[in-house]
Parts: C-alpha cells; sequence; structure tokens
C-alpha cells in the first residue's frame, strides 16, 4: 500500500464513522462489485483476489461496503442509507 492509499481509507473509514457506521445495502454493494469486475482496471488478484481498482487503488470488496465512496470514474456513486448499520 502506498501512502496515498493508507490516507485514503483512512478518510473513507472516516467518513463511515462520522456518518454512524452506515454500510451499503447488499444488493448495491453487490452490483456497485459487478460493476468494477467488468471495468478494465479492475485486478481479479489484488488484495489476496478480492478485486482491486487499479486506478484508486482500492480493496473493492471493501470500498463498496462504504456508501459514501464513489467509482473513480463514475461506473457508480454514493448512496444514501437509512439510519440501521449492518
Amino acid at each position: 500500500m502506498t501512502i496515498n492509499q493508507i490516507k485514503s481509507f483512512s478518510n473513507a473509514v472516516a467518513t463511515w464513522v462520522v456518518n454512524g457506521l452506515k454500510v451499503t445495502p447488499d444488493d448495491i454493494r453487490e452490483h456497485r462489485y459487478n460493476l468494477c469486475k467488468a471495468c478494465p482496471e479492475f485486478d481479479k488478484d489484488g488484495f489476496m483476489g478480492h478485486g482491486k481498482c487499479n486506478l484508486c487503488g482500492c480493496n473493492l470488496r471493501v470500498k463498496t461496503v462504504f456508501p459514501y465512496e464513489k467509482c473513480p470514474v463514475d461506473k457508480w456513486g454514493k448512496v444514501e442509507v437509512g439510519n440501521a448499520t449492518g
């Protein structure tokens, strides 16, 4: 991991915590991940087979969980989620 990836991940986690630990609903998370898998920037072997974006360097199984994250090439965006977590 590069220092920029660590900073980006730290910011994503901080945003997640500040906004109440809300997560993306399962169906949307899987849709996001499937869009990533179809992208030429998807590295299926990255992060021990969990998938990595070659543009932002993120672990896509993790990034797709955070509702406030978005794809660097706008294939999917932020989502509003209710008050419940999990």
